[in-house]
């Protein structure tokens, strides 16, 4: 009696070979998720990072006008400023019934390189007050 062990070693390279190639697939995606979920997190990260920025630009435009109408209140309505590179920050000025009185509202967008730049508006009542010989801007309450 002969044994020929010539196939059985040809099934079992078969089989190995095929493991060999399920583990390799299952690698390749577990590799693809977590490097699609890297750049999701990415992603997510950047846009909260612009929407920050574009907050903290429309604060910034509140405080540049506050120190506009410390100077000049009579005579400033607004402007628009590039307060950093790829920033726009659009200020309006309006007075209210009071004279000393203003609504300010500061609109920003960042980047403004971007196709859809992020947009932000602040809107603040502010009252410009003497105290003690000093003029001073105070948060007013808003209508």
């Amino acid at each position: 009696m002969r044994y020929h062990r010539a196939p059985k070693q040809s099934s079992r390279r078969g089989i190995a070979l095929v493991m060999a190639l399920v583990a390799l697939a299952a690698l390749v995606v577990i590799v693809a998720i977590v490097a699609w979920q890297g750049i999701a997190s990415r992603r997510l990260l950047e846009r909260r990072e612009e929407q920050l920025q574009c907050r903290l630009l429309a604060e910034a435009g509140l405080e540049l006008a506050g120190a506009r109408l410390l100077t000049n209140p009579a005579g400033y309505k607004g402007e628009s400023v590039a307060i950093i590179p790829r920033s726009q920050v659009h200020i309006a000025v309006q007075a209210t019934g009071s004279a000393a009185e203003f609504d300010v509202t500061s609109e920003a967008y960042f980047p403004t390189d971007a196709q859809r730049p992020t947009f932000r508006t602040v809107t603040r009542r502010i009252r410009r007050a003497l105290e003690e010989n000093q003029i001073r801007l105070l948060a007013a309450p808003s209508p």
